[in-house]
């Protein structure tokens, strides 16, 4: 079991020095912890990646000697290992066991055997900003070998992403970086512990290719070298009901991120996506196609819109936002 310490942010003369520690748990002792592999400010916080190992107490003396870094990490001790995620921060003590573990993504990058992880999870109380009883921030490896995965919040790049319960449609920027061109992958791991009826998407924006995660749980993609934060999004969805019947499950299902929308389960070829704005003006008719996941970019002003998919036995209406 791997156990991974962001530290607190320091208020003395150590300010702004952090350090992720990762520590094994053998017979239940904390013996060893992960220090970077040069003082400058990079390690990785999750299991996979390069490790070297000394004791706690020499990691915890080589906060003193490490330099600086651009961001402070708040306190949050994550556990992760064996279905056992915990978070400690405060006065605050979150747990929960495999039993009761639900809502967390995994998703590993792969290349060759060189593998990095991160988590995207849904917890109560948590919130869309950080939560150092819920959160971590990645600590990026030095060693060039692996590449790694994180989650996109703004300017930041989180490890642990933490976001409220779901209650409507969720998208979740994804970055990677490699110093090695050529074939990765990425996959995905407890799905299961989402809501049957709950969708999980990657969405490859490079090539518009979105993936059923639940279908096609690794998805395989070439890449060059460099830092990519605007390449991957992954798509949690609600099942989807009717606008007319509240509780009625219906086939077709629409949903925005940004300034795209998407449409799913459309019935045959000869379905089509009408919007109009909230004057009932008609500002975009497009073909769909089935058996694929529908994207539309539009380049809208924001605020609210009628999307409209007329099939052949049915249309399905619904309000949206787009940015």
């Amino acid at each position: 079991m791997y156990i991974c310490v962001s530290l607190v942010k320091i208020k003395n003369n150590l300010m702004k020095k952090t350090i992720l520690i990762c520590l094994l748990l053998i017979s239940g002792v904390f013996t060893y912890g992960r220090i970077p592999e040069t003082a400058n400010g990079k390690a990785s916080n999750m299991p996979g990646s390069p490790m070297n190992y000394m004791s706690l107490r020499a990691s915890i003396a080589y906060l003193n000697a490490v330099s600086t870094v651009s961001r402070p990490v708040t306190s949050a001790l994550n556990v992760i290992g064996n279905g056992l995620l915990k978070s400690i921060a405060g006065n605050g003590y979150h747990h929960t066991d495999k039993a009761t573990n639900s809502n967390v993504l995994r998703l590993t990058i792969a290349r060759s055997s060189f593998t990095d992880e991160t988590i995207i999870r849904f917890v109560d109380q948590a919130t869309n900003g950080f939560d150092g009883s819920f959160d971590a921030y990645k600590m990026f490896s030095n060693n060039d070998d692996y590449p790694q995965v994180y989650s996109v919040v703004g300017s930041d790049e989180y490890a642990i992403n933490s976001l409220p319960l779901l209650t409507a449609n969720t998208s979740v920027q994804l970055g990677y970086l490699t110093e090695n061109a050529g074939t990765h992958s990425i996959t995905a791991t407890d799905v299961s512990t989402f809501d049957p009826g709950i969708g999980i998407q990657l969405e490859d924006v490079s090539n518009s290719v979105i993936t059923d995660l639940r279908l096609q749980p690794t998805y395989t993609f070439t890449t060059s070298t460099g830092t990519f934060e605007n390449r991957f999004i992954v798509h949690f969805l609600l099942p989807a009901t009717s606008n007319n019947t509240p509780g009625q499950s219906r086939t077709t299902q629409i949903y925005t991120y940004d300034k795209a929308v998407y449409i799913g389960n459309v019935e045959g070829n000869n379905a089509r996506v009408v919007v109009y704005n909230m004057l009932g003006q008609e500002i975009l008719t497009q073909n769909l196609h089935a058996g694929v996941i529908n994207k539309i970019n539009t380049v809208f002003i924001t605020g609210q819109y009628i999307v409209a998919i007329i099939e052949k036995s049915k249309t399905t209406t619904q309000k949206v936002y787009i940015k």
